[in-house]
């Protein structure tokens, strides 16, 4: 798709990140907004309503969908939304063109307009254009994004009445979301929707939000009229819950310190890009290197070629970029494996069986020797430095 956008496409494209970028010492809400916000105005839409979620294994869907928007009463949207599927029959909407189209892929990010998709008899006819009536839209084009530890992105783009999208503007909406993948990764992770995580009720998402502010935590709880000493369980909860240590981690997720909320896909499609960035390719490609091996931790010997086949990269291509930057697969995989492992043992529902697995160690010996190697301590000793007694639990033994 990337090959297929032109120079002002490209120009459009590449503002929209820069303009992310710039937002990188803002709160996650912020940059997120604007993302959304950007999306819409990349296509021509009007509005935008999207989701979170888990799924499992067998690819059922668990947890709690979270709903983002703009341009839009979300709330409206969500009861149009049941209303329309409360009336649909079930195997009408599985054999939409439009649901068929997006249950063709299984990995990476997509996007499918949605008159576009199917013939004009097809459409007098489908659901999905009931589903626009209801909406009062005359078109729309649904993007999802897979590959974020078990969580996926979907959201839909509308279009005024007179409104039709086509596939130059599916082309648009995928390689700007292939761009700001860090973004969605970092707002899947301060919902608590990845693995290793518990999702956030809407009460602790609140809650989040108060905490990544610089209120004091007496006036947080004067706000929440609750007593200091209930505030603290209710932040040691999210704490758990997201895999942090404390309120500091939590500031530190939310404002993605040392993140940069974008990961530049033109580093591999420059060539196509009239003046896209002001980042050197050597550090985006490190960049992008460190944020697969993050999505993918848990996978057993990954190697060099695994990831540069992520980045449609060759594996000599991948090499050259990593050692002019000093780096290695090796080291890179190790410093993300070590910054995951902190978050982790924070939480005392995980055993170091699963703590290893999740981090992509075939035997817990060999994360028992990483962890000794990096800090001169065993998991056990580490733990029960960071958690309080309480919360300590039984874990398996090393």
């Amino acid at each position: 798709m990337a090959r297929q956008l032109d120079g002002k496409q490209w120009r459009r494209v590449a503002q929209l990140w820069n303009e992310v970028h710039a937002l990188s010492g803002e709160s996650l809400e912020a940059a997120w907004q604007h993302a959304n916000d950007r999306l819409v105005e990349l296509v021509g839409g009007v509005s935008m309503g999207g989701y979170a979620k888990r799924r499992s294994a067998s690819g059922d869907e668990v947890g709690s969908a979270y709903f983002s928007g703009s341009g839009c009463d979300l709330d409206e949207r969500l009861n149009i939304l049941r209303t329309w599927f409360a009336r649909e029959d079930e195997a009408d909407v599985r054999n939409d063109p439009l649901t068929v189209h997006l249950g063709a892929r299984k990995e990476g990010c997509w996007a499918v307009p949605h008159r576009a998709c199917m013939t004009p008899e097809q459409w007098r006819s489908a659901p999905t254009r009931r589903l626009a009536d209801a909406m009062g839209v005359g078109d729309a084009i649904t993007v999802m994004v897979l590959d974020f530890q078990g969580a996926e992105l979907s959201f839909c783009i509308d279009g005024a009445m007179d409104k039709r999208f086509d596939y130059s503007d599916a082309a648009v909406l995928e390689v700007a979301s292939q761009g700001l993948r860090p973004l969605m990764l970092r707002y899947l992770r301060a919902l608590g929707m990845l693995a290793g995580q518990r999702p956030l009720t809407f009460e602790e998402r609140e809650l989040v939000r108060l905490l990544a502010s610089d209120q004091d935590d007496d006036v947080i709880a004067r706000q929440l009229e609750v007593s200091p000493g209930a505030l603290e369980r209710m932040s040691a909860r999210v704490y758990r819950k997201l895999g942090v240590a404390n309120r500091y981690a939590l500031i530190r997720l939310w404002y993605g310190v040392g993140e940069s909320p974008i990961s530049e896909e033109v580093a591999t499609w420059s060539h196509a890009a009239p003046e896209p960035t002001h980042l050197t390719e050597e550090a985006l490609v490190v960049a992008r290197v460190r944020r697969v091996l993050a999505e993918v931790l848990g996978t057993p010997q990954m190697h060099l070629g695994d990831v540069a086949r992520r980045l449609s990269m060759s594996e000599r291509n991948l090499q050259r970029h990593l050692r002019r930057m000093g780096a290695s697969f090796r080291g890179l995989l190790d410093e993300v494996r070590r910054e995951q492992t902190w978050e982790m043992l924070n939480d005392p529902s995980l055993d170091f069986g699963e703590i290893a697995e999740r981090l992509g160690y075939e035997q817990v010996s060999s994360f028992n020797r990483a962890v000794k190697r990096w800090t001169g301590k065993t998991p056990g000793e580490l733990r029960n430095a960071q958690l309080p007694a309480a919360d300590k639990g039984d874990v398996a033994a090393e």
